[in-house]
Order: structure tokens, then C-alpha cells, then sequence
């Protein structure tokens, strides 16, 4: 989840204008930009496209193809509605292939080159959508509920965090993971039912409730990870039992890792990330200051380049894989021709240790507690962007 976090109070003037259109209780996520696919086929019983001031009612499959700038609707081979915006809009959810997930809410479908679909629902179902897709359904209900908030608190914090692009929040975890309803389950519906309506908050105002999987023990600092301005919510603590034993003791990631790579494997990495230039060559690479994690490294080539752990980790991690150099909590040594990475946890390591939350779950800790420990300072209030049901609006006096 959001491994480029890097607002963490504040939403932007932007996402408040995308507050404002789209209605307090929904969100627009944009869909399959990783993908960016030319052709999406939409299935679902009946629904309704409208392009260019055009309606048509239909049922069943239909090819959306973009044409440059033009999106196209195909039903049976022929061209039904042609346009730069097609929505569609109906009761049932909609089946888009790729990926071969179903999706429930308005889809309004662009095109630049590729297709551009981006889908608006309510806010509690994107959070029960990202709480399962981002937790398993079956771990401790505490933690799914301590996940739930977590995750509304985010999207409350940062609204419109892709208002330029058109949408709120992207479907990957630079934003929370959204696979539709793909990990629809009673058990995370239920976990976000919980805590509907409420955030964390500092001050009466929604925080990003960062999280990660694995912290192996010690918790790091927002400002050692993403720099600027140390915020009290999101401090590094260690993160341990009574015993001394990590609360996520149990992650297959708890224990310390280490991986290595010949010199011209990471050359090219930090090429293809703009770190190095296209013909410069890797002469070594040091950890200059150490913290909760590696907080400066030295990258030499035909010149030195200063950058973050994090930073370092964010170039290497397309290129090697996210499960490889697991986090920047890392040390780097040069063994002939090979660097050899070695650290701990996985994930940014700041906020909320989910591996941490289920072993927490498991020991009698209620969500409350859960988000405690994670949040330290932060209260619990009303959010501003779930509409109250009549049950919890406020009665009149007698």
C-alpha cells in the first residue's frame, strides 16, 4: 500500500474540488492504467450507455474500443455509440475483461490511445472493496477492523490524490489495492461495517493511516522514510510483546533477509530509474546514515549521487521486484562484481504493521486497541464523507 506515500495531512486544493463534484460519499478510482489496454469487453444482465448526448439500453457482452481520442461501443459487431466519454450505468455489477474482475458503482470509459475507464462508488464499498484486498478475509476480525478504518482514514484524508489524471485514488498500492469485487467476503464486509463513518483523526482533521505488512520488530518514523516533518501519529517504536517477541512474529517476511546482484544487474536498474546516466557505470554503492532505516546512501558512478534509503529502494524495486529488496531497512556491501542487500521487514515499515495487527488480534486486542498502538495520539471521529444512515443522524429534543 501506497509505497509513494507522501501526503500525509493535508488533502490538495485539487482533491477538494474532486470532493466537491463527485458527491461526499463516493469516490472515483481509475482502473487498469497499468494494463492501459485498447479493447475491454463489459458484460452484465442490463445496463445503459449513454455517448454524445445518445442513450441505448442493453444486456449482455460488449466490445469498448478506443479510436485515438474516440471511445466506441460494439454490440454484435456494429458500432451502437461513438464519443469521447461513454457511462454506463446498471443495477448489477459489471464484468470487464481483461481483468476478469467485476466491478459495482458508474463506469465512465475515456480514451487516449489506450482506454481509460475509471469507475465512481460509494465510499463504504471502496473500503470494504481495498479492506479485503488489502488484509486476508480470514485473519482475526479485530484486525480487519482495525484495517477498515485504517484504509477509510486514507481515503478521507487524501481525496483526489489523481485529480489531475481525472480520478481519486488508482487502483494499485500507490493508493490501496482495488480489485472490484474480487475479494468480496461477509467477513471484511462485516469488519468495515464496524467502524462505518469513523476515522483516524489529529485534531479533528483525517490522517493517512499508513500500513505495510511486516515490520519485523521496530516500526519507523514517517520522516526517516518519506522526509519532511516528523508527525507525531506516525513515530518509530518498537513493536513487540511483553516477551520482547515481534508482534509479527508469525509473517513469513519477520526474519532477516538478504539478497544479491552482479554490478551490471544494478547499473541497469538504476539506469532505467534515471538514478545513473544512460552510460554511466556503477562504481559502488555505501549506506552513509543509519536510522529505523538506511536514511542516506551514497550511489558512485562517473559522479556521486545522494539519495534516501527509501529513495534507493523505490528505483531498485521496479526492476528487481518488490518481494526481493523488501523494505528500506537495509544494508548494502560490495562482494566483488556483486551487491548484496540485506535487511528487514517488508513494506515501508511505517504506520501500521499488518502482520503485527493479526498477531495483536490474536493475543485479545480489539481494533480499538489495535489502532492505538499503531496511531498513537490519533482519536477516532466522525468521518465528512459517509452519508449517516437515519439511525445515526441526530434526533430531535423532546
Amino acid at each position: 500500500m501506497a509505497r509513494q506515500a507522501r501526503w500525509l495531512v493535508k488533502s490538495s486544493a485539487l482533491g477538494l474540488v474532486s470532493l466537491a463534484l463527485q458527491g461526499a460519499g463516493s469516490v472515483t478510482v481509475g482502473l487498469l492504467r497499468y494494463q492501459a489496454p485498447g479493447t475491454i469487453t463489459v458484460s452484465a444482465p442490463a445496463y445503459q450507455a449513454r455517448s454524445a448526448g445518445r442513450t441505448v439500453q442493453l444486456a449482455g457482452a460488449t466490445e469498448v474500443v478506443a479510436r485515438g481520442r474516440v471511445v466506441e461501443l460494439r454490440s454484435h459487431g456494429k458500432v451502437v455509440l461513438s464519443g469521447p466519454r461513454l457511462q454506463l450505468v446498471g443495477p448489477a455489477p459489471f464484468l470487464l475483461t481483461p481483468p476478469g474482475r467485476r466491478y459495482a458503482g458508474t463506469l465512465a470509459i475515456t480514451a487516449k490511445g489506450a482506454l481509460l475507464p475509471n469507475l465512481s462508488l460509494p465510499l463504504e464499498a471502496y473500503v470494504a472493496a481495498t479492506t479485503g484486498d488489502e488484509m486476508p478475509a480470514d485473519w482475526p476480525a479485530a484486525a480487519l477492523t482495525a484495517q477498515a478504518l485504517a484504509s477509510r482514514s486514507y481515503a478521507e484524508a487524501l481525496p483526489g490524490r489523481h485529480a489531475a489524471d481525472g480520478y481519486d485514488f488508482c487502483d494499485l498500492t500507490h493508493c490501496q489495492l482495488f480489485r472490484g469485487l474480487a475479494a468480496q467476503d461477509a467477513r471484511v464486509t462485516a469488519a468495515a461495517a464496524v467502524t462505518r463513518g469513523k476515522v483516524l483523526g489529529w485534531h479533528g482533521t483525517a490522517i493517512a493511516a499508513l500500513w505495510h505488512s511486516t515490520c519485523g520488530g521496530r516500526l519507523a518514523a514517517n520522516d526517516e522514510v518519506f522526509g519532511g516533518e516528523r508527525l507525531p501519529y506516525l513515530p518509530g517504536h518498537p513493536d513487540r510483546d511483553a516477551a520482547g517477541r515481534p508482534w509479527c512474529a508469525d509473517s513469513p517476511h519477520a526474519h532477516p533477509w538478504r539478497v544479491a546482484y552482479g554490478g551490471e544487474a544494478v547499473t541497469k536498474a538504476l539506469r532505467t530509474a534515471k538514478v545513473l546516466g544512460a552510460a554511466e557505470v556503477l562504481r559502488g554503492i555505501q549506506v552513509t546514515d543509519t536510522g529505523d532505516v538506511a536514511l542516506a546512501v551514497r550511489v558512485s558512478g562517473a559522479r556521486t549521487h545522494a539519495l534516501t534509503g527509501y529513495a534507493l529502494w523505490m528505483a531498485l524495486g521496479p526492476s528487481f521486484g518488490w518481494g526481493e529488496i523488501k523494505s528500506p531497512r537495509f544494508t548494502v556491501a560490495r562482494e566483488g562484481a556483486r551487491y548484496t542487500f540485506q535487511g528487514e521487514g517488508l513494506g515501508h515499515l511505517v504506520g501500521m504493521c499488518q502482520w503485527g495487527a493479526r498477531g495483536r488480534a490474536l493475543a485479545g486486542q480489539g481494533w480499538e486497541a489495535i489502532a492505538r498502538a499503531y496511531f498513537p495520539g490519533a482519536t477516532i471521529i466522525a468521518g465528512t464523507r459517509t452519508p449517516r444512515r437515519p439511525a445515526d443522524r441526530p434526533r430531535p429534543g423532546p
